[in-house]
């Protein structure tokens, strides 16, 4: 005959409404590595906004680094759909960018 043991579990599950595919993970944010490059030789790479909720999301790039565009960096994102990003350097002068922030809004 065996003994019984009881195990209480807690836990939770969530889907966020705004992902991003497509760039590696660092410590819980989004890592955007472009290659070296030549002054005023172009350099991209894309990336994708996922939308997972039922409803039509807004985004916009905010404090995007000087010499670095992201295109297009204002728009709507239907529910379920996605829309690719990408994010360019183009630069006449030398410059380097080391892990700088730039912030996506949604609503």
């Amino acid at each position: 005959e065996f003994d019984a043991a009881v195990i209480e579990v807690a836990g939770a599950g969530f889907s966020a409404d705004l992902s991003i595919d497509g760039l590696p993970e660092k410590d819980d944010d989004y890592l955007l590595e472009l290659p070296k490059a030549a002054i005023a030789t172009p350099v991209s790479q894309t990336f994708s906004l996922l939308n997972s909720s039922a409803q039509t999301i807004r985004y916009a790039f905010a404090d995007v680094v000087a010499g670095l565009s992201l295109q297009p960096a204002i728009g709507h994102i239907l529910a379920g759909r996605s829309q690719q990003i990408t994010a360019a350097v183009n630069s006449n002068q030398p410059m380097s960018l080391s892990l700088e922030s730039v912030a996506c809004t949604f609503e």
